[in-house]
């Protein structure tokens, strides 16, 4: 254990420790139950942001959404245009007027 772990008691079905202890061995599973339960959290957690963000905008904030036929023309739009860049820079062409620095934003020559 390290000095940031809290040891718990837990009770689980003798099956399901079984099955666990089998595919990563008995000195691997509090690290295993560790990361699905982080993994679980992080997906209840984005979940809940996305269930607190439905609504939050209307077709008249992106009336590119207003069907799905649209919102679908609207990305295959934006990744046309993001391939154009990508493509021009690996061509080495001058695509920016000015020098972009590390955050991807326009800087002033």
């Amino acid at each position: 254990m390290s000095e940031g772990d809290v040891r718990t008691h837990i009770v689980l079905p003798a099956r399901l420790v079984k099955d666990i202890d089998e595919l990563v061995g008995r000195r691997k599973r509090s690290q295993f139950l560790a990361g699905l339960a982080a993994e679980e959290i992080k997906r209840l957690k984005l979940l809940a942001a996305a269930k607190a963000a439905a609504g939050s905008l209307t077709d008249a904030d992106v009336p590119e959404w207003s069907t799905p036929e649209q919102a679908y023309a609207w990305v295959r739009e934006l990744r046309a245009e993001g391939e154009g860049d990508r493509d021009r820079r690996l061509q080495g062409d001058d695509w920016a007027d000015g020098e972009v620095d590390d955050t991807g934003e326009e800087t002033e020559e």
